[in-house]
């Protein structure tokens, strides 16, 4: 499969970068120096990387525990649609159905009507199954993520069989071109910002005009309240389990509805939303914390919009 076409920029000053050997690029403006690792191109500056490391290393604890990762190509290929090692069968059940709702009502449209292969930034992209789908589908992709590890992050890239770019950067900071994208994906991610209109506003940066921005797999509630219960439950789970909040990087952990109206106010988007039916008994769900009077549950949506102008 193809791969990108765009040169990458410095993810501080978005000035072009210059080889330094066949793994190495350098900021000429900044002295920035960047490094490619078992396949994958780290754009984080050095600051960045310390700013990122304690958030990193419990992030990795609580994911090896929980059983996280894929250790077979095997398993790798089979994701979202089988979970073959068989721990988070019902996570799998909603990434899938979110993945098929994305393809179905965003890329497939997309390559239509340009009668080409697109340019995806895979955001978020974790162990990379997105991207290995999407360049399955002969599409030019980017998977960017802070993760790396060779089971769990953009190292499990070497299970696929299709080439793709994967980048360790983060979101705030793409060392992406302005307007290099047709389509940005945040792939159950955007729900780690700080700042979820400035998170996205940088993903419009990175997309053309009349490309698309889509957001899946994130929680979203009617209530603020009930997702702030949620991150605190969490929380206090991490703190008995492992000993730590894993909240070092502070994010939002969650949307609520009025939110994401309220992206789409202030960054002049018309969001075009889907709701994936993801079994009877998860539609059941916001009944049955009713009736237990419990927090209303998280809901995982899949919406995009265009981003204005003409391409």
């Amino acid at each position: 499969m193809p791969r990108v076409e765009f040169a990458w920029v410095c993810p501080e000053c978005r000035g072009p970068l210059e080889p330094v050997d066949a793994n190495g690029l350098r900021c000429p403006a900044e002295g920035h120096v960047f490094s490619r690792r078992d396949g994958v191109l780290s754009l984080l500056t050095d600051e960045r990387v310390g700013h990122f490391s304690r958030f990193l290393e419990e992030y990795r604890t609580v994911r090896r525990d929980e059983g996280r990762g894929v250790d077979s190509a095997a398993s790798y290929r089979a994701l979202p649609f089988a979970d073959l090692e068989g721990r988070h069968r019902t996570e799998w059940r909603i990434r899938a159905a979110s993945f098929d709702a994305l393809m179905r009502l965003v890329v497939a449209p997309m390559a239509e009507a340009a009668a080409e292969a697109l340019t995806i930034a895979d955001l978020g992209a974790g162990n990379t199954w997105m991207s290995r789908r999407l360049a399955l589908a002969g599409h030019r992709v980017v998977a960017v993520d802070l993760h790396t590890d060779p089971a769990d992050g953009l190292g499990a890239r070497v299970f696929s069989e299709f080439d793709f770019d994967a980048v360790q950067a983060e979101f705030d900071r793409l060392p992406i071109p302005d307007g290099a994208c047709d389509l940005a994906v945040f792939n159950g991610a955007v729900h780690y910002s700080t700042d979820p209109a400035a998170t996205v506003r940088e993903a419009l940066r990175v997309v053309r005009p009349g490309g698309t921005v889509a957001v899946l797999d994130t929680p979203v509630y009617r209530s603020a309240d009930a997702g702030r219960e949620m991150v605190a439950e969490r929380q206090a789970a991490f703190r008995r389990r492992f000993g730590f909040a894993s909240d070092s990087i502070e994010s939002r952990g969650f949307l609520t509805f009025s939110e994401i109206e309220e992206l789409g106010r202030v960054l002049g988007l018309e969001w075009l939303c889907h709701r994936p039916f993801f079994g009877l008994r998860w539609a059941l769900r916001p009944l049955w914390s009713a009736v237990r009077r419990r927090p209303e549950p998280a809901t995982f949506l899949v919406f995009w919009a265009r981003k204005p102008g003409r391409p």
